[in-house]
């Protein structure tokens, strides 16, 4: 090859605009059937002597034609990250609209709002299994094989009988009490789902969100209990709210008592009020001295040890906070609903 068919293919390739006309162009002259490759089929005719020759010019030109075709390969590529560049310029100075961004969900901003209140009292947060045990959901809870109350936490048991999902987040209290048996003083709560087999209308579902919390220690008394949830009462719906406590009854806790708040909707005035439905009060959550069975059970002997207990439906206190009235629209996921929180 002379040095003019050299410097003819060199300028071919310097005048390629673009990566698919130099490829073109790569494989025309260094394809299988390419133009050098044409040019080794002569030396079948040749000696050993000018064959070697021969294929030394070559693959020296093939090499020469490789370098030139990469540094053309990297000029266009530069060149056409340029040209990009030059067209999706951003405009730092134009009128752009707003982004919507997310807001955390009703549920878990009520859910971080109780968590917060425990934790600013000093209270540890701890987790537990959503399968759990029949001990810890129900035996050490004082909730025997034929209690009654088992009719009211019908759930689903696993195929061993023996392990169910949880119908409270109670069971963390057992485990956790179970844990800490060489401590005086101990504050927990915990969170997470629960089960039931409730029918799923306005106000119930058969999963949902609770909160649950003991406080344990020696001296604790029902006035501990009572000032901690007027406190909780107040933070959640404001400092006016008024609380009272109701007798109720919880296997696990004794005394045990129902919080109600005055409803915030009428003022305790309302005969036809749709919140309280007349009754000017609301129900907020259960709670009561631990059982000094449920003591006993979980491994706390000292009887000066007492505690109370608490549990707390989050979708509940959620619905009154936001005054929402079916539950259903929490898990419906509709974007118009939830952008009002």
């Amino acid at each position: 090859m002379t040095k003019k068919e050299l410097n003819d293919i060199l300028t071919t390739i310097n005048d390629c605009t673009s990566l698919e006309e130099l490829d073109k162009t790569r494989v025309y002259y260094l394809g299988r059937k390419g133009h050098f490759n044409k040019m080794m089929s002569v030396m079948a005719k040749m000696s050993h002597e000018e064959r070697v020759s021969f294929g030394k010019e070559i693959n020296h030109l093939k090499y020469t034609v490789n370098v030139e075709l990469l540094k053309k390969h990297l000029e266009i590529e530069e060149l056409e990250y340029n040209k990009n560049l030059e067209k999706e310029r951003i405009d730092v100075s134009a009128n752009l609209s707003k982004i919507n961004s997310g807001t955390l969900h009703p549920i878990n901003k009520t859910t971080n709002e109780i968590i917060d209140f425990f934790k600013n009292l000093g209270y540890q947060v701890h987790l537990g299994p959503e399968v759990e045990h029949e001990d810890n959901n129900f035996s050490s809870l004082n909730i025997g094989k034929n209690h009654p109350s088992r009719e009211l936490f019908d759930t689903f048991f696993l195929k061993s009988n023996d392990l169910l999902l949880r119908t409270h987040c109670t069971n963390v209290t057992a485990r956790t009490l179970k844990e800490d048996l060489y401590k005086t003083k101990l504050a927990s709560v915990s969170v997470g789902n629960v089960y039931r087999k409730d029918k799923d209308d306005s106000s119930h579902t058969h999963q949902f969100t609770q909160i649950d919390g003991f406080f344990v220690g020696e001296g604790i008394t029902m006035s501990n209990l009572i000032w901690t949830l007027q406190s909780l009462c107040k933070t959640i719906f404001g400092t006016e709210t008024q609380s009272r406590f109701l007798p109720s009854y919880f296997p696990f806790t004794c005394p045990s008592t129902e919080v109600n708040t005055i409803c915030w909707n009428c003022n305790n005035n309302g005969a036809h009020c749709p919140l309280c439905k007349g009754t000017g009060w609301l129900e907020i959550l259960g709670a009561g001295m631990l059982h000094p069975k449920v003591l006993k059970n979980c491994g706390w002997n000292n009887d000066n040890i007492k505690g109370f207990a608490f549990g707390i439906g989050v979708e509940r206190v959620a619905m009154l906070k936001y005054l929402v009235p079916d539950i259903r629209l929490f898990f419906k996921n509709n974007i118009k609903f939830l952008r009002q929180f």
